[in-house]
């Protein structure tokens, strides 16, 4: 039996979610005899292949430098868990719950898409702290479709590094990752696969009726202000409605793709109250992510700023124009995809740019979704391979 430990859940998160689903049921379909502990946000159940599973709350992803005796505190655990080693001392963690199933797992994943990039500053501390349990402890670490690299200081790019090196197994799921990789690490520990979310099934929902007004999906995040901080995203937003709504005949629907804290109805709300139209649609329920992706499945084109709300959008065909606030848009949905003409750098972002790409989509929508229908098999063949190149592993560790 293998046991597993994966990290990072956060259900909030339909994108997180995505990805913990299509890592389990990858890995289940490869190793028979398997479980799996999840560690998270929160005490909470996340649904698995019909079956229900326990989130373990970790304190850790509530560390900030606004809370220093929570850092003071693991950096001291980390420090007596590498003297007790170099002493060759047993250590018990009776007394806490993350470290005892760390301690007794086989393998740790983390599976949090970018929680190891450079792009959110000191917050990876977060997952190099709990990366860094595993490490010490001796228990092989899997980086699993993930995006990272380019640190914005000297010290979290030699923590970042010092971990990578020791990592039994690195799965990019974008080619600037790689080539962080390839750059930065003197170990050949590391592979360049696909988003495991590409693999998430849909879930069975009524289809929609060919009478029907065409659909464009939208998504925005209030993630883009910290990236942006004078983009007014939300005149943008209703500026480019606007025009759809006016200009073509079609309805328009809200998609939020992050619930909780970060939250996209807080400014997907505020779009859907500015209008008095009945072709404009709000999804105010959550749904978890095989319901989401359905429903993004049976738009006619897709405008997404969050990464996996485009990712759900074409592996369903769905012609996408994709928001970039980092590298891993362009990298999955613009040069794995093939899609790079219809991607806006969050720089370059106003709503003259992006009824631009919008309206380019909508012309050429037959033919994006042809050319999706050729090159998304062949991505999910690279998912894929993430499970199979955790299935060597684990053979040649012995513990499949």
């Amino acid at each position: 039996m293998v046991k597993f430990l994966v990290l990072g859940v956060n259900k909030d998160n339909k994108g997180n979610e995505a990805l913990v689903k299509s890592t389990v049921a990858t890995i289940k379909s490869l190793i028979e005899n398997c479980n799996f502990v999840f560690v998270g946000v929160r005490n909470e159940k996340i649904k698995v292949d019909n079956s229900y599973y326990s989130v373990l709350e970790n304190p850790t992803y509530e560390m900030s430098l606004k809370k220093p005796l929570m850092v003071l505190g693991s950096l001291f655990l980390l420090l007596k868990i590498f003297l007790f080693k170099r002493l060759k001392m047993e250590m018990k963690f009776e007394n806490n719950i993350i470290l005892k199933n760390i301690q007794e797992a086989d393998v740790l994943i983390n599976t949090g898409g970018d929680h190891l990039s450079g792009e959110y500053g000191r917050s990876i501390i977060i997952t190099l702290v709990n990366l860094l349990y595993a490490i010490l402890l001796d228990k092989p670490v899997v980086l699993y479709s993930e995006s990272l690299g380019y640190p914005k200081n000297r010290c979290l790019g030699f923590l970042l590094n010092y971990v990578l090196e020791r990592s039994s197994l690195i799965l990019v799921r974008e080619p600037k990752s790689y080539e962080y990789l390839q750059n930065s690490l003197k170990s050949k520990n590391y592979y360049l696969t696909a988003d495991s979310a590409f693999l998430l099934n849909p879930s069975s929902r009524n289809q929609k009726n060919e009478n029907d007004n065409h659909v464009i999906g939208f998504n925005v995040s209030p993630l883009i202000t910290n990236f942006a901080k004078s983009l007014d995203i939300l005149k943008l937003s209703i500026d480019t409605i606007d025009f759809l709504l006016k200009n073509k005949n079609v309805n328009v629907l809200l998609v939020p793709h992050v619930y909780g804290e970060d939250s996209d109805l807080k400014i997907l709300s505020k779009i859907y109250e500015h209008f008095d139209s009945e072709r404009l649609l709000l999804i105010d329920k959550e749904y978890d992510a095989e319901e989401l992706k359905s429903i993004i499945g049976q738009c006619d084109l897709f405008i997404g700023a969050r990464m996996h709300a485009t990712i759900a959008a074409t592996s369903m065909f769905v012609p996408t124009v994709g928001i970039a606030y980092s590298h891993k848009m362009h990298g999955i949905i613009g040069e794995m995809l093939g899609l790079e003409d219809y991607i806006i750098d969050i720089e370059d972002l106003n709503s003259e740019i992006l009824i631009e790409k919008t309206l380019k989509a909508w012309e050429n929508r037959e033919e994006i979704q042809d050319h999706l229908r050729k090159v998304i098999p062949e991505v999910k063949m690279k998912a894929w391979k993430n499970g199979e190149l955790v299935k060597e592993l684990c053979d040649s560790l012995g513990i499949s």
